[in-house]
């Protein structure tokens, strides 16, 4: 049986203020450009491994809910990259002043509904790694192989139940509400 082995990355959100989301997305090359300043502004906070290609967007209407997705090659590069993320006291200023300066431009004046902010970000979360396994070093006195112990994945980090989000993807039942508090498990029928 082969194990499919996931990717690290880190994974967080913001929302952006004052954007209209279908306005934005309705056309290719306005969406391009938002997409590549996002991206930019993530990459240059997330450290020197990391570029605009590794970060993947999800974006969703509420003003803009954008869902950050870095990729990285090492549990130890996702560790750098959250922790980079989580210090920054600049991404947010910075993206909204990119942001600002992009819709100054004609074809993306439609878009902005007031002055551009970038507020809600959530804590930046570690996904797909796993433990390495432990390993020792001294002189072998015994022939007999060891299965190496079992790999472990580390849990994702979820917001319960009644707890504040801004994004869906927090919460362990995938829901935010309009009042921002994680939603019950869904029940499928």
């Amino acid at each position: 049986e082969l194990e499919v082995q996931q990717k690290p990355s880190v994974f967080f959100g913001m929302l952006i203020k004052n954007l209209d989301f279908w306005q934005l997305t309705e056309h290719s090359n306005i969406l391009a450009s938002f997409n590549g300043t996002v991206k930019q502004a993530v990459a240059s906070v997330a450290g020197n491994s990391v570029d605009s290609d590794d970060i993947a967007l999800a974006l969703s209407p509420g003003s803009v809910i954008v869902e950050c997705t870095v990729k990285v090659p090492t549990a130890d590069a996702a560790e750098k990259v959250q922790a980079a993320l989580a210090s920054s006291h600049r991404l947010a200023d910075d993206l909204a002043l990119n942001l600002e300066a992009l819709v100054r431009i004609d074809m993306f004046q439609g878009i902005s509904t007031g002055r551009i902010a970038v507020s809600g970000m959530s804590a930046p979360v570690i996904r797909g790694t796993t433990q390495p396994p432990s390993t020792t070093t001294g002189l072998t006195t015994s022939t007999v192989a060891t299965p190496p112990p079992p790999t472990t994945t580390t849990a994702p980090q979820c917001l319960a139940k009644g707890a504040s989000c801004m994004l869906g993807a927090q919460c362990c039942s995938r829901r935010c509400t309009p009042l921002h508090r994680c939603a019950n498990t869904p029940v499928w029928v």
